[in-house]
């Protein structure tokens, strides 16, 4: 139940920065769990589009991607694409 609770959250976000800042705030616990193609999936938008929102969250300076993994360096940053 609680899986189907997570995915209407994320689901009923509006933009792909609010879906990622969700989950990377709310759902990983560890750097492993910040995989991006776990992301990409998790929020079932593609993955050009994650990509560039990554790309922007880096220029802002809330996050780091280092190979295939995201580091968040800006926690309240990211807590500020949610409104």
């Amino acid at each position: 139940m609680a899986k189907v609770t997570k995915k209407i959250e994320i689901l009923s976000l509006k933009t792909v920065r609010e879906k990622l800042a969700y989950l990377l705030l709310y759902n990983s616990s560890s750097l492993n769990e910040n995989k991006i193609s776990l992301l990409v999936n998790k929020i079932s938008v593609s993955r050009e589009a994650v990509s560039r929102e990554i790309s922007k969250m880096q220029i802002d300076g809330v996050i780091r991607k280092k190979d295939n993994y995201i580091e968040i360096l800006d926690k309240e940053g990211l807590e500020s694409y949610l409104g």
